[in-house]
């Protein structure tokens, strides 16, 4: 039987060796986190307070069995539970074990939840159903190999677009409210994040549209958000946001760059392949409490 407590010393490689091992199985796959096991380590340190949120079970002779990391916003009291993973692939005792004493630890402080399989982890995706969380709108990743920018559509081309200035904050944020409500990073983390980097397009004179993207910490970028104003579109601006942060990535020598879109949106959809993205798998949504729909 296995014992459940936080992360000890000397043991985040074990558990990111056991957790590459669940990521590159798309019957065990979740979003958040990466395949390798050194970047999976690097991107669990990157998580607020990892190590009293890391959960990791074990057997008796010691060898890691589990794991599931709580990431909290305790502004929305909600958890955004990055795993479960388990060594014996579909162990769903365990799994439902390691999310119930994640609730006993931090359950006063949560109202809302969040499980993210790959459509094809079967299992967990059951075990989100029987535990009352409701499938919202899937998510295809989208992944593209780094070696030049994309190159540009003939005939006229928007403005570029530049990084995000004092001035815009304000326009960026609203916009940022308008188009993605109630979702993971609010305006006002979006656009003060050290670790983000905003990019803004104007059309008139005003902001138009934006690109918020990350470096992770296996060294690829991360597009986290891409949104152009209503009014705007059709004008060729999210292909120029895009083309944009790709070429300085490229300049900066990232080696690869990774987003999400969700499968309702054909457009974004054909943009992303347009550029040369390729749609690795399907991410499904499971919540409790809230919605994004």
């Amino acid at each position: 039987m296995s014992t459940i407590a936080p992360l000890g010393d000397g043991e985040l490689g074990p558990v990111a060796e056991m957790i590459s091992t669940r990521q590159l199985d798309p019957t065990s796959h979740v979003t958040y986190l990466g395949c390798d096991a050194p970047g999976i380590a690097g991107e669990l340190a990157g998580y607020d307070r990892w190590r009293e949120r890391l959960l990791v079970a074990r057997d008796g002779d010691g060898t890691v069995t589990g794991a599931l990391l709580a990431d909290l916003d305790e502004a929305r009291r909600r958890a955004w539970w990055v795993g479960p993973w388990t060594r014996e692939p579909g162990d769903t005792a365990l799994a439902t074990a390691l999310i119930d004493r994640q609730l006993e630890r931090f359950g006063g402080a949560i109202d809302e939840q969040e499980l993210a399989p790959d459509e094809r982890n079967v299992w967990l995706c059951t075990l989100a159903e029987a535990r009352g969380f409701k499938l919202e709108t899937p998510s295809a990743v989208f992944s593209l190999e780094l070696h030049a920018a994309p190159d540009g559509p003939d005939g006229a081309t928007p403005a570029r677009s530049l990084p995000l200035r004092e001035a815009d904050r304000e326009a960026v944020a609203a916009l940022h409210d308008a188009l993605f409500p109630g979702t993971h990073t609010t305006s006002a983390t979006l656009v003060t994040a050290a670790r983000t980097d905003v990019r803004v397009i104007h059309l008139d004179g005003r902001v138009a549209g934006y690109v918020a993207t990350e470096l992770q910490p296996d060294g690829t970028g991360y597009v986290d958000f891409i949104g152009v104003a209503d009014e705007a579109r059709r004008r060729g601006l999210g292909s120029q946001l895009m083309r944009d942060v790709l070429g300085d990535m490229a300049v900066r020598g990232v080696p690869a760059v990774h987003l999400t879109v969700r499968v309702d949106k054909p457009g974004a959809r054909s943009l992303y392949a347009g550029l040369g993205f390729t749609e690795e798998r399907v991410i499904a949504p499971y919540r409790l409490g809230f919605s994004l729909t």
